[in-house]
């Protein structure tokens, strides 16, 4: 998911916020407590909440739940049994702490976040939002439940193969490239066909034993004739 940058959410916010920030510059005692919100400052709800830091605050919350759903290369972080049960917890616990930070709060100083209240008053910005990444999480979550340790050793084996047989095709394209004895040539492009013959059928078993991996259909992993690349998890 893209395009919940900071400005972003600041200028979407504003825009649907229209009315009220005007209402709230002409003094509307309704809106008393918006205090300076909307030109800079702060709220006077409790929390003292700026709307910057606010959309600042819920940007990074947001980039944070779409890279938690890349750590799934986590689970292929292991050495035995117990590592990989102690990984598959880890991603299970972020991914249910993710979840439960898209409730809409309802208390006094916080909504979804973290951030002012003033946002649940327009929850409909949001709303769409946050149930997209909440189906996701939860697929997500579920996803992580169901994979085996027999299947992720499997996997780990088959992307080990793979970026050996990458490494040699490379090597041999490299040598073919340079060689001038057609003899010499040939035998270099025979071993890359070969290669990549069964760079072709180790692919075929990884496709069949991602499909049998919990709901390939939100790409549980990305193969390719390269390496497999993921994105890192950041702190958030």
């Amino acid at each position: 998911m893209t395009g919940y940058t900071t400005e972003d959410l600041k200028i979407k916010f504003e825009r649907v916020a229209a009315i009220r920030i005007s209402q709230k510059k002409r003094g509307d005692e309704r809106y008393k407590n918006d205090a300076g919100y909307w030109d800079g400052g702060r709220c006077a709800y409790g929390g003292a909440h700026n709307l910057q830091e606010d959309c600042e605050r819920l940007a990074k919350f947001f980039s944070g739940i779409t890279e938690l759903k890349n750590t799934r290369k986590d689970l292929l972080k292991f050495n035995n049994r117990t590592e990989f049960e102690k990984n598959q917890q880890n991603l299970l616990t972020k991914a249910k702490q993710a979840i439960n930070g898209l409730q809409m709060k309802t208390g006094a100083n916080t909504s979804v976040g973290g951030i002012c209240i003033i946002w649940n008053d327009f929850s409909d910005l949001l709303g769409s939002i946050v149930e997209d990444f909440r189906r996701d999480l939860e697929r997500l979550k579920n996803d992580i439940e169901r994979v085996s340790y027999n299947e992720a050793k499997e996997l780990k084996r088959l992307t080990l193969e793979e970026r050996q047989l990458k490494q040699e095709i490379e090597e041999n394209e490299r040598k073919a490239q340079k060689e001038s004895d057609p003899t010499k040539k040939a035998k270099f492009l025979f071993l890359v066909n070969e290669a990549k013959e069964k760079s072709n059928q180790k692919k075929k078993n990884y496709k069949s034993l991602c499909l049998n991996f919990p709901s390939s259909s939100i790409n549980w992993m990305v193969l390719s004739t390269s390496l497999i690349s993921w994105n890192s998890l950041k702190r958030q």
